[in-house]
């Protein structure tokens, strides 16, 4: 059973909002230098940023505890070089995991790999929103 929550469509606004914040701080946190900040900064920004598209173009977002049910909630809008993207997507995710689990430092490499994923799912999202 798919574990989503309806949303009315004009609140995708809120979800962006946060999007565009912790994309802020995870630039903040990368001109720290603070790297496991930046991974999970990326995640949640990525994380709203689905949330907005799913919720202006489906009003629903994903309310499971796997936050790779994003990805299949985007996928079955079926929207332009979505392919692309959803594997953008899942790599940013894949990060939190390596973040807060394993017993290594997220490196600068990883970390500007996240920040450069969400940039271009930030720039694939917010056109999507406005038609």
């Amino acid at each position: 059973m798919a574990r989503t929550e309806v949303v009315p469509k004009s609140r995708h606004v809120v979800y962006l909002g946060r999007a565009r914040e912790f994309e802020t701080q995870m630039n903040r946190a990368a001109a720290e230098r603070a790297w496991n900040s930046v991974g999970l900064l990326g995640v949640h920004c990525v994380i709203s940023s689905c949330d907005a598209l799913t919720v202006r173009r489906s009003g629903q977002r994903w309310s499971g505890q796997a936050h790779a049910g994003v990805v299949g909630m985007v996928s079955s809008l079926g929207l332009p070089d979505a392919d692309r993207v959803l594997r953008q997507i899942s790599r940013v995710l894949e990060a939190k995991n390596r973040v807060e689990y394993e017993s290594r430092e997220f490196t600068e490499t990883e970390a500007e790999e996240v920040r450069q994923n969400v940039s271009r799912i930030l720039n694939w999202v917010t056109p999507l929103l406005s038609r």
